[in-house]
């Protein structure tokens, strides 16, 4: 741990024995600014040591006591014990908290503590939102008549047992959403300097400098059926002080059913201010009331582990108001199966009842499924009965077109296809009249285009939208239309009835697009095929099988 001294104290003569050490204890922060705050690992498991917007909202009352021996191998080294306190108050939507420590290196002893109120606001079911405010005091002391030097009357020397005390404030904020935690507060706000007097009466001090401290932990379950049986934790740090580069810790915690976690981190350095290291923590959980930890650091480097040794750090907590928070768990959950019993109980008879009924239902659907599945198996019977029977016919028309009595069958169909449309019975009549008079031109049956469709779909693309509205305008130049045949297939992926209704689909898609761009519905008549009329009967590859995801259009017109 690191301290600021005044420039009067920093020229100093040389303290003999011991306290040349202390000497190359502080080569790695001879800089004039140094961090000011004890630097502790314990806030892996006790995040209120910096952030005061913690106070309170684990639920239930902490005591922590905690001690930080720095570098084993260094006589007089800095030595920092800590007392937290904080826990919930006015129905958990608040916090306070206490904090107490001292820190002693050679001849300058700390002491300090600070009260904590923190307001905690839920914002959803996941997430949550906490600022804290603390005001405390720091008092330092420095005892000169412990030091031994060839001067005892030298400017750097003080009055013998000298101290101030000094106020000074620190805020927080902390935000929660469901596993992540995020920590930001600013200790030593108030900026204050505490002031000395040397043997010639005049003023020596050091300003308490503002420092920055931010945090970001998340935790991550190894397993989501069990998420309290493995968690990984990593948390990030950062701080920093006015005049000094920022230095930040990684740490990984490995948490088991939150009653054991080992975890391991590295702390950064920088040239001349302070040293990087490694660390290593080990924690338990000894009952619902008690947890305690050790944290082992040692210097990245080796001339810091040569030079300082290692440095332990322990700290063992107290739960309180745990058993209450138990009781009211277990009086809910007795409620909650009281409950849950009665509404049983009550509903088993329902259940039954709804059970047969789910059966019962369930077999009428099944009946009606069957039902519908012969009819449309019947219907596609039929219908294709009755296409064939129009194809033959139209077929037997196309051979009787070479005869000399082709004329007369024409006339014969037409009237027939007449009498069967909706026209007016005076506009029959006159085209009867036309038609008897041999004033109509012969009628052909043809295939004017095709459309194709994705598999097991009967969506039109923009593609085929396209082919549509060319085969419509080609539709549009014939003297006069006589009906309009919209063949579906499809391809042999699914059974017979899926194919059937699939094939449907897409012929009725094509008659819905023809009627959109103004073609009659009265003469567009959609036949399904469903597989049954393959361009390629095998189908082993998918370009075969695509050929048959179409719709074929042919017209009887003039």
């Amino acid at each position: 741990m690191l301290f600021t001294l005044s420039k009067k104290i920093t020229s100093m003569n040389r303290i003999y024995h011991s306290y040349i050490l202390l000497a190359a204890l502080l080569l790695a922060g001879s800089a004039t600014v140094a961090q000011q705050i004890p630097v502790f690992n314990q806030y892996l498991i006790n995040p209120y040591v910096y952030n005061p917007a913690r106070a309170g909202l684990s639920q239930y009352g902490t005591l922590f006591l905690g001690q930080k021996k720095q570098w084993a191998d260094v006589p007089n080294a800095p030595d920092t014990k800590l007392l937290t306190f904080d826990m919930p108050v006015l129905d958990k939507k608040s916090g306070v908290g206490l904090t107490l420590f001292a820190d002693e290196m050679h001849i300058i002893h700390k002491f300090g503590g600070s009260f904590t109120y923190a307001y905690h606001l839920p914002m959803t079911e996941e997430s949550s939102f906490s600022m804290g405010l603390s005001a405390g005091f720091l008092n330092q002391r420095i005892d000169f008549g412990d030091a031994r030097v060839k001067n005892p009357n030298g400017d750097a020397l003080l009055q013998r047992n000298t101290n101030t005390t000094t106020f000074d404030v620190a805020f927080g904020i902390h935000y929660r959403f469901k596993r992540l935690d995020i920590d930001i507060s600013v200790p030593q706000l108030a900026n204050t300097n505490a002031r000395y007097l040397d043997n010639g009466g005049k003023v020596s001090s050091f300003e308490l400098i503002n420092h920055w401290l931010g945090s970001a932990r998340y935790r991550i379950p190894v397993s989501k059926k069990d998420e309290e049986h493995l968690v990984i934790e990593p948390v990030f740090m950062v701080r920093g002080a006015k005049g000094l580069p920022a230095q930040y810790d990684a740490n990984i915690l490995f948490r088991w059913y939150d009653k054991f976690w080992l975890g391991g981190g590295y702390r950064s350095g920088a040239s001349n201010i302070f040293a990087s290291s490694m660390n290593l923590s080990v924690g338990f959980n000894v009952s619902e009331f008690l947890v305690a930890s050790y944290n082992y650091e040692v210097g990245a480097r080796n001339r810091e582990r040569i030079s300082f040794g290692n440095t332990h750090e322990f700290a063992l907590g107290f739960r309180f108001g745990r058993r209450a928070e138990r009781i009211e768990k277990n009086l809910e959950d007795l409620k909650l199966a009281l409950n849950t019993h009665q509404a049983d109980s009550s509903h088993l008879v329902k259940q039954v009842e709804e059970q047969a009924d789910a059966e019962q239902q369930a077999q009428a659907e099944q009946q009606a499924q069957a039902e519908l599945l012969e009819q449309l198996e019947m219907l596609r019977k039929l219908k294709q009965l009755e296409d064939l029977q129009r194809i033959q016919e139209l077929q037997r028309l196309q051979e009787l077109q070479k005869l000399q009595e082709l004329q007369r069958l024409q006339e014969l169909q037409a009237l027939n296809d007449l009498e069967k449309s909706n026209q007016a019975d005076s506009t029959k009549e006159e085209i009867a009249s036309r038609i008897r008079g041999g004033e109509m031109s012969e009628l052909n049956f043809e295939k004017v285009g095709s459309v194709y469709f994705k598999v097991n779909s009967s969506e039109l693309s923009e593609i085929a939208k396209a082919e549509l509205r060319a085969i419509k305008a080609e539709m549009d130049d014939k003297n006069r239309l006589i009906t309009v045949y919209i063949a579906g297939n499809a391809s042999i992926e699914g059974g017979s009835i899926y194919n059937m209704v699939l094939s449907n689909r897409r012929a009725i898609s094509v008659k819905n697009y023809l009627a959109s761009i103004g073609m009659p519905e009265s003469i567009v008549l959609p036949i399904p095929y469903g597989a049954e009329n393959p361009i390629t009967k095998e189908q082993k590859y998918e370009e075969d099988r695509e050929k048959n995801r179409r719709v074929d259009i042919f017209i009887l017109a003039e």
